[in-house]
């Protein structure tokens, strides 16, 4: 993860989550390909419309910080009926 200027403290919050985010998207990745199953991870049971959520939350605050979220974008677009779900606006 490259950020492209100057980090202060006001930006540590949304980096920690950024990067939470990240990682928490790794751990329940399987249901991008499988989106009728459930994942068990950090104490929770995961669908894939929290996947897609989780997504959308990384994109919004990723790309505040010039880093690559174009990989978001076209699937993100394919998901409305989802994101309309959680009443999350596309685009951002």
């Amino acid at each position: 993860m490259a950020i492209n200027f100057n980090v202060t403290s006001d930006d540590l919050p949304a980096l920690i989550r950024i990067g939470k985010l990240r990682e928490l998207m790794t751990k329940i990745a399987h249901l991008a390909e499988h989106r009728s199953d459930k994942v068990i991870c950090e104490g929770k049971i995961w669908c894939y419309a929290d996947l897609v959520y989780l997504a959308y939350e990384y994109y919004v605050l990723a790309r505040n910080y010039g880093l690559t979220v174009h990989n978001f974008v076209k699937w993100l677009e394919q998901e409305q009926a989802i994101l309309k779900q959680h009443h999350l606006a596309w685009p951002a």
